[in-house]
């Protein structure tokens, strides 16, 4: 049997002893990768599994040091401690916008864990339908190295339009006199349906936000309007029997929602009333639900029949 020699810094050691040497670098090296990753723990998730087209990508980003000593995330030569890896449906990667200011510096005392929103369309392109797979890599100055997340798989699609309108914006708004265009979207995933909102300049198509208002019910049909200063309206069922009427200014914020609840066939709807306002008649507001609620079920002592005991 040949026996086989390799020469390593001056020393001749057997095949058999190689193998032994490459297994015990190995064994130190996954050691040494061990006791980095004990030192931080990185998670993210996103905030759901499928996204309306222009929406916000956003997740929870989750850092938790446990080096013993305070520790300070920051990129090396100017690079983002920060950083995603993006791929679209063919598996190709996904270039970063440019000139997209990356996050500062973060310490995170020992034992901590570091939590943020972060948004992955705001760095990267995902304005595409498309099945999109995300992860982040977070640089850990003491080892030089990045650590990645798990990988995150999302879809992103398009909305059906139920109403458009384009209004101009008034005086006091950003871009007053120019035109602005409002969308209320239906949105449809894994049989569940959500009603969006979308607000774009009606001159380039440039979007400007899109978001979600909640869940739909189609047993009604939503209803939408512009009021007198030009803000947009919207009454839609959420759940059964539950209405929530949404009101969204120029610049794409909306109000607290206002919830109500039909009863048999007093159910809200929205109507147009004196000077172009919007206002909701009918069904029984959120605030007097309760009170409903109360009168029907509890009732006082002494409207007990007689002979009915008390405890």
């Amino acid at each position: 049997m040949k026996l086989w020699f390799v020469i390593m810094k001056g020393t001749i050691f057997k095949r058999a002893d190689r193998t032994w040497v490459w297994l015990a670098l190995l064994l130190l090296g996954l050691a040494s990768f061990d006791s980095a990753r004990a030192q931080i723990q990185v998670a993210f998730q996103l905030n759901k599994k499928a996204y309306m087209t222009h929406e916000a990508v956003a997740g929870q980003l989750s850092i938790t040091n446990r080096s013993g000593q305070d520790l300070v995330l920051q990129g090396r030569n100017g690079a983002p401690w920060l950083d995603f890896q993006v791929t679209d449906t063919r598996g190709n990667l996904i270039s970063p916008y440019q000139n997209r200011a990356p996050l500062g510096p973060v310490m995170i005392r020992s034992g901590d864990t570091f939590k943020k929103q972060v948004f992955v369309n705001r760095r990267y392109p995902m304005g595409q339908k498309g099945t999109y797979r995300v992860r982040v890599n977070v640089y850990f100055p003491p080892s030089n190295r990045y650590f990645r997340t798990r990988i995150q798989t999302m879809v992103v699609t398009s909305g059906r339009e139920f109403w458009s309108e384009v209004v101009g914006v008034p005086p006091g708004f950003e871009g007053a006199g120019k035109f602005r265009k409002y969308e209320v979207l239906r949105f449809d995933f894994n049989r569940q349906k959500e009603i969006y909102f979308r607000l774009s300049k009606a001159d380039s198509g440039r979007v400007i936000t899109t978001y979600s208002l909640g869940k739909l019910l189609m047993v009604s049909d939503p209803m939408m309007g512009v009021d007198a200063n030009n803000r947009l309206h919207i009454l839609h069922m959420g759940a059964p029997q539950s209405y929530a009427h949404t009101i969204i200014d120029v610049a794409g914020k909306a109000a607290p929602q206002e919830f109500y609840f039909a009863k048999g066939e007093n159910r809200p709807k929205l109507v147009r009333v004196g000077g172009g306002q919007l206002v909701v008649e009918g069904g029984i507001p959120e605030a007097m639900q309760d009170d409903v609620y109360e009168k029907n079920e509890f009732h006082k002592l002494s409207e007990l029949p007689p002979g009915m005991p008390v405890n």
